[in-house]
């Protein structure tokens, strides 16, 4: 469960040792009981059948709150992350997608739940072993995507995001994801995903999070001590992150600490490609006369757009690029920089379909199909 590699990655990022670590995590094992009794029984059979402490796993589920908004040794996070999320509405089909990007060292402790409960949709959840909750879909379509952004802000009386990102996964559509949220709430700041929009609701420390079904996205950063902001869609219906707060009528209660450099030029670039194909869907469809065949006016670009569904090759190849490497939307590891993108996945929100390319998705070790 990689719980050697998070000892080693909690001293080098906020020089926390086991015992300081125990501080902040019985603080939210007493959190996990009260609200998600059902997770934390969940933890408790990890720990069971692994061999190991219950705090242990509760550590694990909570190892970013603990980074993230610790004030110490913030040099060393340079070492982290770099996730890139989009979203589309594409003629009535909706489309989530995201780059994960993690420590070179997780890349084996990387699992594949299928989830059954009881009076709850099936889902699928790809994560690290040990956390309960990641980046999924459910039956009902319902999705999940994140990006971390570090912020002081944290609650542990709010769940940790990777404990929160289960919540959405276990209902059966984003209204309810929402409100079973708002009343949960979270830990930290960060980016999420959720429709409809909320006008506040609380989490432990800050993250985007992005959560789409059938009926659309919606793009929140979240925020423990203040409202979640709302990360509208563009008027093409699309939605962009990556690591760092980007609404700007935000709370002022948000308070980041900007740490990494190449998250604004990957923003700017994932949004270049995605302009980019756009515009080779208009020339390809343009008359000789300069005016798109069929279209007309300023809704053009829309009305030729809706006639050009994306497909999950297509957008597979946006998330394969690497301008900026070893730090662009497809990244590799260094040995200064050890974060590289450890899988790719494509959903398809509309027909439950998602397609993951274990690996970066500019070299691919597996393709694996999550289908209801």
């Amino acid at each position: 469960m990689g719980l050697a590699n998070y000892a080693e990655h909690f001293l080098k990022t906020c020089g926390m040792t086991r015992e300081a670590l125990l501080v902040p995590g019985r603080k939210f094992e007493a959190t996990l009981k009260a609200k998600v009794p059902h997770l934390y029984e969940e933890m408790q059979g990890i720990a069971a059948g692994s061999g190991q402490e219950v705090i242990d796993i509760v550590l694990l589920n909570s190892r970013f709150e603990i980074v993230l908004t610790a004030g110490d040794a913030h040099a060393q996070l340079k070492m982290m992350d770099g996730c890139s999320t989009y979203g589309q509405i594409y003629n009535a089909q909706v489309w989530a997608a995201q780059n994960w990007d993690w420590q070179s060292n997780q890349k084996d402790q990387l699992v594949h739940l299928v989830i059954s409960p009881a009076g709850k949709p099936k889902c699928h959840i790809l994560t690290e072993g040990g956390l309960v909750g990641k980046i999924g879909i459910n039956e009902a379509g319902v999705v999940i995507n994140v990006n971390a952004i570090k912020a002081t802000n944290l609650d542990t009386s709010k769940l940790p995001i990777h404990v929160l990102l289960r919540v959405p996964l276990e209902c059966a559509n984003r209204e309810d994801a929402v409100q079973r949220m708002g009343e949960l709430g979270a830990a930290s700041v960060g980016h999420v995903s959720v429709v409809p929009l909320p006008t506040r609701i609380g989490r432990a420390e800050s993250f985007q999070v992005m959560i789409s079904d059938p009926s659309g996205i919606s793009s929140l950063e979240t925020n423990p001590d203040g409202p979640w902001a709302a990360n509208h869609l563009d008027s093409h219906g699309r939605v962009f992150h990556t690591n760092h707060l980007i609404v700007p009528d935000r709370s002022a209660s948000m308070r980041e600490v900007f740490f990494l450099k190449d998250t604004g030029p990957r923003l700017a670039r994932l949004k270049q490609l995605v302009d980019e194909t756009l515009a080779a869907i208009l020339l390809k469809g343009a008359g000789v006369n300069g005016t798109t065949n069929g279209v007309n006016g300023a809704n053009g670009v829309n009305r030729v757009q809706d006639k050009a569904l994306p497909s999950h090759e297509s957008i597979f190849q946006l998330l394969k690029d690497e301008q900026g490497a070893p730090f662009g939307i497809c990244r590799a590891g260094t040995t200064e920089m050890p974060s590289e993108t450890i899988f790719s996945i494509v959903r398809n929100c509309s027909e439950r379909r998602s397609r993951v390319a274990i690996g970066r998705p500019c070299d691919v070790k597996e393709w694996v199909e999550l289908a209801f």
